[in-house]
């Protein structure tokens, strides 16, 4: 029953992480028509602070906006219902077990990190290299190669992270 309840959780939040990246490449804000010197045109326009922008819409894309506006009333609809269903099962996981709800913890931070694409993975480490060093902590040789590895898709981000959280003496429960 946990690894189901894995499953459908690791499922759950890959929807989730699908839908946020279809949502940032999809127009937001309405369109606007206005006629200026007798000829009708579109804006597409958005609320920024106080202050509402519009970026002139050329007619032969005016359909694919709309199609696009539509489609993120969708997603946002539908992110509703798979972010309810994570909710749910992390209840039902602290029913269960608190080593599945910790598990279920630890998909919810690994998750999006396989989710990257390799030029991210690869920005991402190099981001939590610099701040190590600014802050002095140095990784050891064998984590600096399990992030290689990762960055290049030979092993999984939570394995990393689980081996680093054992090897520094943290539990790692719900396996």
């Amino acid at each position: 029953m946990n690894i189901s309840i894995e499953s459908k959780y690791k499922k759950a939040l890959l929807k989730h992480l699908d839908i946020e990246r279809e949502l940032q490449s999809l127009p937001h804000g309405y369109i606007s028509k206005k006629v200026i010197h007798g000829k009708t045109q579109y804006y597409l326009q958005r609320r920024v602070g106080k202050r509402i922008i519009g970026k002139y819409i050329p007619d032969a894309e005016v359909e694919t906006v709309k199609k696009g506006l539509l489609r993120r009333t969708a997603l946002r609809e539908e992110l509703l219902g798979v972010n309810a269903r994570i909710s749910e099962l992390e209840s039902a996981s602290r029913l269960i077990d608190t080593s599945v709800y910790n598990k279920l913890l630890l998909l919810k931070a690994c998750v999006p990190m396989e989710h990257l694409t390799s030029e991210e993975r690869y920005k991402a480490s190099s981001f939590a290299g610099a701040m190590n060093a600014v802050e002095g902590v140095h990784s050891t040789t064998e984590t600096q190669s399990a992030i290689r590895k990762w960055i290049a898709g030979e092993v999984s981000f939570l394995s990393v992270y689980e081996n680093t959280l054992k090897r520094y003496g943290f539990p790692v429960k719900g396996r």
